[in-house]
């Protein structure tokens, strides 16, 4: 589409002086604002000029080919926005729901709406649905051959040391320009009091030890997971569990001042522990049995095995003839019983009583450790994982955790590509059955896809076979989530892949980031994600968040000199496995070749209100890694149309080379809002 441009006089004026030989634009400080960007406050007649090639606005159903398409990706919210609107709080909560009052503590707390659906309460009052990625941070994953690609990325973006503040702020704006709220599990500590997050206790593995320790039975081991704090549960009835557990909480919230931050929505306590299991018998590890047998198979000396005892003498008063009758068993006193390391069919009852007691002393000493050093913030469960069917976990542990903690966490995995019909099945099935009147976080989910080179044979659920099936799959569960009244967050699992010959802890070699090992974020992917995260209170029943501060944006290539500038169309190479790249394939980038004198590219947009500042930067996409090349801020500007200007150098003043770039644009409004437009920079 051809369209025509007012030229502002002072913009005119900058061109004609690079022009006239003064070099690249926006290098000398005290005209950066200036050169930086135009404003219009009132809309001009078009007046005759050389053409430009623009972009138009982003369409949902187009996002995944917005780049071939040459539309630039504003991540404007999906479907028709109506004329109601409201702007979110700084945490990013929804003010349209009645919120009771016990419920505003001025932290992050929890509430049903009066429809029964469950919400997180932001610190101000709102209504919050938790949209998270985990595992947020720059350290990514050590490989099978003790490599770790992401870091040394990240050091040569960053420094060694890391500059940890410039890679928090860049994080969080691309977590907030892709929609989301949350920085999930394993959040790097310079995110903390930046943007909603959950903080990580693992008292499992962070003061017992269990393996290294001879005061505590081992009640599972199993060599595939040698030193894996998961795959263990230990005798929660010892004297010191409590003490221990309880100093190490309060260690932690001490150390990193969380029972003060209001950005903090809760705590997430150990993580896939091995609830659903039973007693092996020299082989793997079984489902069918359940915890209360693993007790009962431990010595008479074991503490758990002593309250097994202690609690069968309360129920029968001390008989165990009376025992014997209800069991239907022989024994001759309870210290027989004592060892004893099976019971018999009829005793199902008491074992059922038994795991409850097991889950209640966990759980409840977790609770009150955190009320202690804590108050002000809500226990997040401990992130059990559901099975295929989540009929491998007791209900028993469901009773007790929805009857300890605030919020029931869960990490539940989609094997398999579904519609949202049957996602909705599928959720409605597993946390139906969880639910006990509390609600629920999805903790853990994700779904990868081939066209990323990476070999997927040790997954993290479904495998598809392109970003744009990936997409839709997230959509599905997306919706599928929201559209639950007991759900209130999800966390996408996780911001970067693993190395591509897997993990060491886990094998794990499946694109399950939004991010590749070179920091190249999954574009069309993640604009797809970006439709959907901004859509969220509009699929609770909400009205839509305010609308985008970034509309009607356009860019073009214009010449300051005498030679025009181009956009030249070179389709990049499928790559190889070796050297995995998946946006070149799926968007296929153009090179772009700015040709002399003096090119520029015009990023023009509107903006609703006053921006108390706007940021533009400028990517390198290449085979190796995503570089920032140049980054321009400017100071405030009025409401009207603006137009950021990017004169093709980096920031050390030279002229960039032939390659792919993509955009980010950043603008923070007067009132505290912020919105994000991102794309590739393509014919």
């Amino acid at each position: 589409m051809l369209r025509r441009r007012t030229r502002l006089p002072f913009i005119g004026f900058v061109l004609a002086i690079c022009t006239a030989g003064l070099g690249v634009l926006l290098l000398e400080p005290t005209l950066s604002r200036a050169l930086l960007w135009g404003i219009r406050q009132a809309s001009a007649a078009p007046q005759s000029g050389t053409p430009v090639r623009t972009g138009a606005n982003l369409e949902p159903s187009a996002a995944l080919t917005s780049t071939i398409n040459h539309q630039p990706s504003t991540l404007e919210t999906l479907g028709v926005v109506p004329d109601s609107t409201v702007a979110l709080s700084k945490y990013g909560g929804h003010p349209g729901v009645p919120i009771p009052p016990e419920a505003r503590t001025g932290y992050f707390s929890k509430a049903q709406d009066p429809s029964g659906k469950w919400w997180l309460v932001d610190p101000d009052g709102n209504a919050f649905y938790s949209a998270g990625v985990s595992y947020v941070n720059p350290w990514g994953y050590e490989s099978v051959s003790g490599t770790n690609p992401y870091k040394s990325v990240m050091y040569a973006k960053y420094g060694n040391p890391m500059n940890s503040a410039a890679w928090s702020t860049d994080a969080i704006d691309r977590l907030k320009s892709w929609g989301y709220n949350t920085a999930g599990p394993y959040a790097a500590e310079s995110l903390f009091g930046k943007i909603p997050y959950t903080a990580n206790l693992e008292p499992m593995r962070g003061r017992l030890q269990p393996k290294y320790r001879d005061n505590y039975p081992m009640l599972w081991e199993e060599s595939q997971w040698d030193k894996d704090y998961r795959r263990y549960f230990i005798d929660v009835f010892h004297p010191e569990f409590r003490t221990e557990v309880r100093d190490y909480i309060a260690d932690e919230i001490a150390y990193y001042g969380y029972a003060a931050d209001r950005w903090l929505i809760g705590y997430l306590v150990d993580n896939e522990l091995p609830f659903w299991y039973g007693r092996h018998s020299g082989g793997p590890w079984q489902s069918g049995n359940t915890m209360a047998d693993v007790f009962i198979a431990l010595p008479s000396t074991a503490y758990g095995k002593q309250e097994w005892i202690r609690e069968l003498r309360e129920r029968y008063h001390n008989n165990f003839q009376e025992l014997n009758r209800a069991w239907g068993s022989g024994y001759g006193s309870f210290e027989e019983l004592a060892n004893a390391t099976t019971v018999p069919p009829d005793a199902a009852g008491d074992k059922s009583r038994f795991l409850r007691a097991i889950f209640d002393k966990y759980f409840s000493t977790i609770r009150d450790a955190i009320r202690a050093a804590d108050p002000n913030h809500m226990y997040l469960g401990s992130r059990f994982v559901v099975p295929p069917s989540v009929a491998g976990n007791p209900p028993e542990l469901f009773d007790s955790v929805a009857a300890n903690a605030d919020v029931v966490s869960v990490n539940h995995y989609i094997w398999e590509s579904m519609t949202y019909d049957q996602m909705k099945a599928e959720m409605d099935g597993v946390f139906g059955t969880v639910y006990r009147n509390k609600p629920l976080l999805a903790t853990e989910y994700s779904f990868g896809a081939t066209d990323s080179g990476m070999p997927c044979t040790v997954p993290n659920g479904a495998v598809v076979g392109t970003q744009a099936e990936r997409a839709q799959l997230y959509a599905s569960y997306r919706r599928a989530s929201v559209d639950s009244p007991y759900i209130v967050g999800d966390f996408w699992w996780n911001y970067v892949d693993p190395p591509l010959n897997g993990n060491k802890w886990g094998n794990e070699n499946c694109n399950l980031g939004l991010v590749d090992n070179s920091d190249r974020p999954y574009l069309g992917f993640l604009n797809s994600m970006a439709n959907e995260n901004r859509s969220i209170y509009t699929y609770r029943g909400l009205a839509p968040s305010t609308g985008p501060l970034i509309s009607g944006l356009s860019w073009n290539v214009r010449s300051v000199g005498t030679a025009a500038a181009t956009l030249q169309s070179t389709p990049q190479a499928a790559s190889s496995p070796a050297s995995p790249s998946p946006d070149f394939r799926l968007f296929m980038p153009l090179v772009f070749k700015l040709k002399p004198k003096y090119p520029a590219v015009f990023f023009t947009f509107s903006i609703p209100v006053a921006a108390s500042s706007m940021k533009l930067d400028i990517h390198e996409w290449n085979r190796v890694q995503s570089a920032l090349k140049r980054s321009i801020t400017t100071d405030a500007a009025p409401a009207g149309r603006v137009t950021l200007v990017w004169d093709g150098a980096d920031n050390a003043g030279q002229g960039v080379g032939p390659g792919s770039y993509y955009y980010v644009i950043k603008v923070v409004a007067s009132d505290g809002r912020v919105d994000y437009a991102t794309g590739v920079l393509t014919q």
